[in-house]
């Protein structure tokens, strides 16, 4: 890391949008390269677990997210002593949540700390049209897929979210997993009445479980 403590790069986290953040020294990578000291405090009251490290090949976490990922992002985290996978989300910097995947098979798979709602956290290439799912998992995959995509952070998108995403995008498609493909409908519908350019997409199988070709394929995307 250049101007900031850490030159080995292990606590070195980076986003698609070319933003990074170190957890070693508090360095925050801007859009533009340039690394600074984040002057204020984090205006949060989430923490992450004191125990965190980058997630490496010797962690369960990791082994869990290759049934479902080719490539594993370096910003996801692990708590070995809660037996965590842990997706933080920044913004401008500041923690603003995480999501724990709870591995430890005890207590609720996912968790959520602090507030997701104004949160649009893309994962691949920013285009025309973007797809939201309701977990981060399958916004990295759609996004590695080929395709630009964010979580939902569950089934439901408010109004803030969508006037936001409307102001970036084109088109936006809701693919959500199989049981809740009645209700990914009625959402769009009621979108659509109020001049928002949204559709669905079904498929058997949450988003995530499906294989990279068939995502590409249902979202008429090229195979290179």
């Amino acid at each position: 890391m250049k101007n900031g403590k850490d030159t080995s790069g292990d606590n070195l986290i980076l986003y698609d949008d070319g933003s990074g953040y170190c957890f070693a020294c508090a360095y925050y990578k801007r859009r533009d390269g340039i690394f600074i000291k984040n002057p204020t405090p984090i205006e949060s009251d989430v923490v992450l677990p004191e125990d965190i490290l980058p997630l490496t090949d010797s962690h369960a976490g990791w082994h869990w997210l290759k049934q479902y990922l080719n490539d594993i992002p370096n910003w996801i985290l692990w708590s070995p002593n809660k037996q965590w996978l842990i997706f933080p989300y920044f913004i401008d910097g500041k923690l603003k949540a995480f999501q724990a995947r709870n591995l430890s098979g005890e207590g609720s798979k996912w968790l959520t700390f602090g507030q997701t709602s104004d949160i649009i956290f893309t994962q691949g290439q920013e285009k025309d049209t973007i797809i939201l799912v309701e977990d981060i998992v399958s916004a990295i995959k759609i996004g590695q897929g080929g395709s630009c995509s964010a979580p939902m952070f569950g089934c439901k998108i408010n109004l803030n979210r969508l006037l936001r995403l409307k102001d970036r995008f084109s088109s936006i498609g809701i693919w959500l997993d199989p049981d809740k493909a009645f209700e990914a409908s009625q959402q769009a519908y009621r979108a659509n009445k109020m001049g928002f350019n949204i559709y669905t997409i079904k498929s058997d199988k949450d988003p995530k479980e499906h294989t990279y070709e068939y995502i590409r394929h249902t979202l008429g995307l090229s195979e290179g």
